[in-house]
């Protein structure tokens, strides 16, 4: 990130402590970089270039580079109480987000040689970190269009920009949304509606069916990115919100697969409101026979402190503790039918597959259903009595295509519209099998493949493979 002020500062400091001030605040922004995955690609007095999605893509680039940056700046906002204290005066980084094609790879010759990102899309994003007020993260609509819904955006309108002929639009991010899925952030923008997947929705009311008839089912949703599996769970969900059904949910995350039970740990404390009492209440209700080990242990889950569970061997708590989560949802299943729907089981963290697995197992005679999504590579094994269901989401059909984007089209002004051809470009081998807006349910442009953070200094560089979709920031 390029520090505001920073000439004045090193003005006022020793050679010797303005290096060792920009040692810890380089430290601080590289924890945030690569807590994201990004890459720190070049460094320019306190100026950094990070890259998000290069060398190594990421489908959710953009929100890395934006989660990044919002790190930075709170971690910024700790360091600087400590700086006032003991200098008198504060650290206020300008950072600059850009999505946009660009060309990656090595630049030099045998003398220096760095791995960059060059083209025009760093350029934007080195122009919008100067345009930044200090403490401010200032993005490109092009990024903008990619994490709105995710993240609390404030339009500044178009700004104009050295060396662009047009004004640019821009946004500066408040803060992270309270919608905390994709699916949240399409029903929000308004859904398409929901074509060539009545057959699979069909299998799913199937066996939400068996599962009210007393029979326990599990139930694979497989598909490739983009293919509607989220949409699919949605659209089932709504179908069945008047029933007496208990429903809980959670998504594993790419960025979470280090984070152990992070999927059941985000399911708790949503279900309970992520308050103590109402996880001791539920947990207490369960508790009979003398048994008051029940809130405890899910605590010790949620990394709740629980100095009485100390002493047990690790192996013992583990064992605990999955049987303390088996119990209460059995308990739930007492008075409803419980669904669990778990969502990107490809992303999930080995300590909650095996929570899962045995769940699967000891909620096979309950009126229990699990349903996950996850992509084709992903293979899951169930040890369990229950029911299989494999649903297996496939292309759709260039009608099914078609009808999906004349709703979109009939939105539109009807000067914009423009007549569909009756066949694709191409022969039909289109790409009708990626749901418009995959599982956003939406049209989307594609996901950015790069990050560029350049504080200060040269240019933001993002960085993709040669000739992809990619966002920079400077910061």
């Amino acid at each position: 990130c390029d520090l505001s002020g920073s000439t004045a500062i090193a003005e006022r400091l020793d050679p010797e402590d303005y290096h060792d001030l920009l040692d810890r605040y380089l430290e601080l922004a590289f924890r945030e970089i690569y807590r994201y995955e990004g890459i720190v690609n070049q460094l320019a007095g306190d100026g950094i270039m990070a890259l998000f999605g290069a060398p190594i893509a990421h489908e959710d680039a953009p929100q890395r580079a934006i989660w990044a940056a919002l790190g930075i700046v709170e971690a910024l906002a700790r360091f600087n109480e400590q700086l006032r204290a003991e200098r008198g005066f504060e650290l206020q980084a300008r950072i600059g987000i850009n999505t946009g094609p660009v060309v990656v790879g090595t630049v030099g010759n045998d003398l220096k040689m760095d791995y960059t990102a060059i083209g025009d899309t760093t350029n934007l994003a080195a122009r919008l970190e100067g345009l930044a007020e200090p403490g401010t993260i200032l993005i490109s609509e092009a990024t903008a269009r990619l994490v709105r819904g995710f993240f609390r955006l404030q339009s500044l309108g178009p700004l104009s920009v050295k060396g662009k002929r047009e004004p640019v639009a821009a946004s500066a991010v408040l803060g992270a949304s309270d919608a905390v899925t994709p699916m949240a952030v399409a029903a929000e923008r308004g859904l398409t509606p929901l074509v060539g997947r009545e057959e699979e929705l069909a299998q799913l009311d199937g066996c939400y069916r068996r599962l009210v008839g007393g029979r326990a089912q599990v139930v694979a949703v497989v598909g490739e990115a983009g293919r509607g599996k989220s949409r699919l769970l949605y659209e089932f969900r709504r179908r069945f919100a008047e029933d007496p059904v208990m429903f809980v949910e959670a998504r594993c995350a790419s960025l979470a697969q280090a984070v152990p039970y992070f999927p059941f740990v985000a399911m708790f404390r949503q279900h309970f409101d992520a308050t103590v009492p109402a996880i001791a209440s539920a947990a207490r209700q369960v508790e009979t026979s003398g048994d008051e080990r029940l809130f405890p242990l899910i605590s010790q889950l949620l990394s709740l402190p629980v100095e009485e569970l100390r002493r047990l061997p690790p192996d013992e708590l583990k064992r605990q503790s999955f049987d303390a989560v088996a119990r209460l949802f059995l308990q739930k299943s007492e008075h409803a039918p419980l669904v669990m729907l778990i969502e990107d089981l490809h992303w999930i963290d080995e300590p909650s597959r095996e929570l899962l697995e045995t769940l699967v197992a000891r909620l096979a005679n309950a009126p229990v259903m699990v349903v996950t999504t996850q992509r084709p590579d992903e293979r899951a094994t169930w040890r369990a009595r229950a029911a299989f269901t494999q649903i297996v989401l496939r292309p759709l059909s260039d009608d099914d295509a078609r009808a999906i984007i004349r709703a979109v089209a009939g939105a539109l002004p009807r000067a914009r519209r423009r007549p569909l051809p009756d066949h694709p470009p191409g022969g039909g081998d289109s790409r009708a099998g990626q749901h418009p807006g995959g599982d956003r349910g939406a049209a989307r442009p594609p996901p950015a493949a790069v990050e560029a953070g350049d504080p200060g200094g040269g240019g933001a560089r993002p960085a993709v493979r040669p000739r992809a979709a990619g966002s920079a920031p400077r910061g």
